[in-house]
């Protein structure tokens, strides 16, 4: 097997795993959805926790897209406490001669709040949920998911045509 034919399979398969992670993310943008559409969801708190849940586990699989990308073109960014956002910073950028941006400035906006509660979520365990918060959050997420849909698509298509 030939080094171009190496390339060409590590990138078929990563294709096969985005177009995965991509129907993840609709589920879940799709169950975020639904749940802001029930009447007082916002003070529901089984409704509540389960849009927190959502979130925590969207910006989770949007970071594993991320990962993916960046060990595929680039490596990723040194371990320590801006990783992560370093890593979605990443993804606004292009690498010139191995990738475009894959993710546009809009979207990155609001994926960084989305990353912001990932990290609340996940150190808060004594707090209650606020309905007011998680609602302007459910609603970031939809316009986020929508845009960030459309740049992995983007992205999906380029590769395939160099493909």
């Amino acid at each position: 097997m030939t080094g171009l034919d190496r390339a060409r399979k590590r990138l078929q398969t990563l294709l096969v795993e985005v177009r995965a992670d991509r129907a993840s993310l609709d589920v879940l943008a799709a169950d975020v959805r639904e749940a802001i559409r029930t009447d007082g969801w916002d003070s529901n708190e089984p409704l509540l926790a389960l849009v927190a849940i959502r979130l925590h586990h969207y910006y989770t699989a949007a970071e594993s897209v991320f990962e993916r990308f960046a060990r595929t073109f680039e490596g990723l960014p040194k371990a320590g406490d801006t990783w992560h956002r370093e890593l979605l910073h990443a993804m606004t950028q292009e690498v010139p001669g191995a990738r475009p941006g894959i993710v546009a400035p809009s979207t990155a906006e609001g994926l960084r709040e989305l990353l912001a509660f990932r990290h609340f979520f996940r150190h808060a365990y004594a707090v209650d949920l606020d309905g007011v918060r998680l609602r302007r959050l459910a609603e970031v997420l939809v316009v986020t998911h929508d845009r960030l849909a459309a740049d992995l698509d983007a992205f999906v298509a380029t590769l395939e045509a160099v493909l």
